[in-house]
């Protein structure tokens, strides 16, 4: 039989109360995002935990927790929830994790330019039709993510079909940053999946709509669940890359524009050889080194 306390104790290494917004609570989910519940919500979400109060005839009485512990003002609470890769903010429940690569094993330093070259050859070459300064301008781009820093525009890329737009920043993405820090969609309708993401990559955009638009503009990430009147706003940490096929249509928006050179279209050998070469967990780590020190 549970006490009050043992069942608060237990509830309360994944779950808390939220002060902004108010009357909000939060089940903390390992695996993704964070379970956001107005208190109406989680009486039902927890209906069926209880504790055990113990009677004068030494019988206990079976008591509902819910009821108890958001009345409960010793109950585990935090001012907000944030993306901090500093750590420094005080009473505030941080959602940012390393990236993928950066707690991996460590390459040694003097193998890393070697590693990363395929990569950054492919980013000047294709990318950026051969301009040495345009590639600075890419590597730049990305170095500023993996230093938890956010662009004020947007990577617009844009080649015909088969040219290696993508290849690089898929890599990065899913190899260096992980699923945790990024988000890769064919849809521009992102607002809930780029919460606490540095990088969400839009492929095969064939128009560009004001939800991108509003994600290099934005300086705060609203998050609101499906059938939630709860929405949580956190700093945007958010940049963008947009690969096409075409450029974009409206030069009002915040982008950089690449062409991409054709000069690799249907080079089967070489498009294979650079999957794998970006396939291997010590390019992910040599190429995370890199960025770090750019």
């Amino acid at each position: 039989m549970n006490s009050y306390e043992e069942v608060k104790e237990m509830h309360e290494a994944h779950c808390f109360k939220l002060r902004a917004p108010r009357a909000c609570v939060v089940e903390d989910v390992t695996a993704g995002e964070p379970h956001l519940m107005k208190f109406l919500q989680a009486h039902r979400h927890f209906h069926d935990k209880h504790f055990h109060v113990k009677k004068a005839d030494g019988s206990y009485k079976q008591r509902k927790f819910m009821r108890k512990w958001l009345a409960d003002k010793t109950a585990r609470t935090v001012d907000r929830l944030t993306v901090d890769a500093t750590g420094c903010i005080q009473n505030a429940y941080n959602l940012w994790k390393a990236p993928l690569a950066a707690i991996s094993e460590e390459v040694e330093e003097g193998v890393v330019a070697e590693l990363v070259q395929p990569i950054v050859q492919h980013i000047e070459e294709v990318i950026c039709d051969g301009s040495p300064s345009r590639a600075k301008q890419v590597l730049g781009f990305l170095s500023n993510i993996i230093k938890h820093r956010r662009a004020d525009r947007a990577l617009y890329v844009y080649g015909d079909k088969g040219c290696g737009a993508s290849v690089i920043f898929k890599f990065f993405c899913s190899q260096v940053l992980g699923p945790y820090n990024s988000f890769q969609t064919y849809k521009p309708s992102l607002e809930m999946q780029t919460f606490h993401r540095s990088c969400v990559l839009v492929g095969g955009a064939q128009r560009v709509q004001k939800s991108l638009n509003s994600l290099i503009t934005k300086k705060t990430v609203c998050y609101r669940q499906k059938n939630s009147r709860s929405p949580v706003e956190v700093e945007s940490l958010v940049n963008l890359i947009i690969t096409a096929k075409k450029p974009p249509t409206l030069k009002e928006h915040s982008f950089d524009v690449f062409q991409c050179s054709s000069k690799r279209v249907g080079q089967t050998e070489y498009f294979d050889a650079l999957q794998a070469h970006v396939g291997r967990a010590d390019v992910a780590r040599a190429f995370y080194q890199f960025l770090a020190a750019y």
